[in-house]
């Protein structure tokens, strides 16, 4: 089963690879982590499932246990919460520049996933 990142914004997908990407799921048994998980998520009305899932690249390295031995697997600690998120503003900015290069006349909208704040449509230039 392919695991998607639940945080806003963010795209890591489980594949085969050389990219060891971690995939956590929330502590769905421990109501106050959870939410603290939830708000961190940064998606409004968000509702985690068994299915939903957290990445490795937002937590800290201090967020894992040490494990002896070598294992390839990562384990939280039970007070880890996901904390890194990348610039987001920069995201948007670039979204907003390739709708700008949208030619208005071939295109009611902006493709981006990002919505644009008006669309180019002909009669509002």
């Amino acid at each position: 089963m392919v695991c998607s990142c639940s945080v806003h914004l963010c795209t890591n997908r489980s594949k085969p690879g050389p990219r060891k990407i971690h995939f956590f799921s929330f502590p769905l048994k421990n109501a106050e982590r959870t939410q603290q998980w939830v708000n961190a998520v940064g998606r409004k009305g968000f509702i985690p499932t068994k299915y939903s899932k957290v990445c490795s690249d937002h937590f800290h390295q201090n967020d894992f246990e040490k494990i002896c031995g070598g294992s390839y697997l990562l384990k939280l600690k039970v007070t880890a919460v996901p904390s890194i998120f990348p610039n987001y503003s920069d995201i948007i900015s670039k979204a907003k520049m390739q709708c700008l290069e949208v030619d208005p006349f071939k295109v009611a909208g902006c493709s981006s996933y990002i919505p644009c704040a008006e669309i180019n449509e002909p009669g509002n230039l």
